[in-house]
This record gives C-alpha cells, structure tokens and sequence, in this order.
C-alpha cells in the first residue's frame, strides 16, 4: 500500500536535484523509492535508530549517506532540505518526541519544501471507540512471532503540530490496496480494504 502512494504523491514534486532525507530509512526500501524517482544518491540521506538495519541499507544501496540518530534528535542545517520522507516510523514516537521533531522538520526544510509521511491510520488502534481520545501503548504481534509497542494518538495530535510548526497541510489520504486481481492472499486483502490501517500526510512549508 505505501509504495503505491509514495510514488503517486512525490513524482510531480520531485527532480535529480532535490535534497531529501528519509526519516527512519530502515533497511532502505524507502530510500530506494527515492532513488527510483530520480533522485541523485548524494542528494539523499538515510537516518535510523537501528545499527543492524543500517548496515543492511549501507551494503545495498552504496553511495547513499546513512546515519544512525534518533529523529526528534536529529540536527542538520536549517533550509537544508525540499524533501522530508518518512513510512511507518511516526508511531512508534511518544507525543512530546513526535512534537519535537516536527518543529525540527520545519526548520530543516526551504520554503515550499514538503514533508510526506505514512503511519498506522489512528483508528487502525481503536477497535473500542471509546478508548480512541486515549493515549496509550498499543502492543501487537508481529508475523514473525515478535511483539512491538505503538503509540496510539488521534487526527488531531498528527496534524496540530504540522499547523504549529510553519507546515501547511497539502494531502490526507487513508490508503486501501491496489491491484487486487493480483492478490493471492484474500482473507487479508479483504482486511485492509474494509478497515483504514494507513494514513498519509503531506504538508508544504509556508
């Protein structure tokens, strides 16, 4: 599903020139994105938290810059960059961190530059409505038989800070899958068709 957005959204805004930062790159399928839209690799850089999925990223995609760094730590230039991306990174950050590093996206990007991001979609963890104004820890269970811990927030704690912080909202898009004559899986393609698990945001900055 994200891949499918990413490139709709960003093709008409990008070119070879474009300074971009992928924000919580991982083992850099992202980061590859990036390159496939024309990007130059020395115009990119790659930061994550995780030593293990960096040196995966580093191996297959040489030449691109890849740093290991919190996000709402990261330091870089201001007006540095026209392009912020980041995929399934934003929910794992507590409120106070995603904050912070959204006042910090602002300042690193140039006047009519954009943030893009997918995250879980907030009522991806509220299956009881009533819990949904709730702040809380959401821990599921992953594919491969480990647990990982989410951090629930509402519409309004993704998209205040981006008012907040100089960005104005230019897309919010609750994505489905595509292709489904292609899916083998029907059960799950079913799944993610009928309940809105993904949310994505760009922003430009003023």
């Amino acid at each position: 599903m994200e891949e499918p957005a990413i490139m709709r959204n960003l093709k008409p805004v990008v070119k070879s020139t474009t300074k971009a930062l992928d924000a919580g790159c991982g083992t850099g399928h992202s980061t590859k994105l990036l390159l496939e839209l024309g990007i130059r690799k020395e115009n990119i850089l790659g930061v994550d938290v995780s030593v293990d999925m960096l040196t995966y990223a580093r191996k297959s995609l040489p030449g691109v810059r890849f740093t290991q760094v919190s996000l709402s730590e990261l330091k870089l230039k201001e007006n540095s960059l026209d392009l912020i991306l980041s995929v399934m990174v934003f929910q794992f950050l507590i409120k106070q961190e995603y904050g912070r590093m959204i006042t910090n996206f602002s300042r690193f990007l140039v006047k009519g530059g954009y943030l893009f991001f997918i995250t879980l979609h907030p009522i991806r963890f509220s299956h009881d409505h009533k819990d949904y104004f709730k702040e809380k820890t959401k821990t599921e269970n992953t594919p491969w038989g480990t647990k990982i811990e989410y951090q629930h927030r509402t519409f309004t704690d993704y998209i205040t800070p981006l008012i907040k912080s100089s960005l104005e909202l230019k897309l919010l898009e609750e994505i489905t899958p595509v292709k489904s004559g292609a899916v083998k899986d029907t059960l799950q393609y079913e799944k993610y068709s009928s309940v809105p698990t993904r949310l994505a945001v760009m922003a430009i900055k003023k």
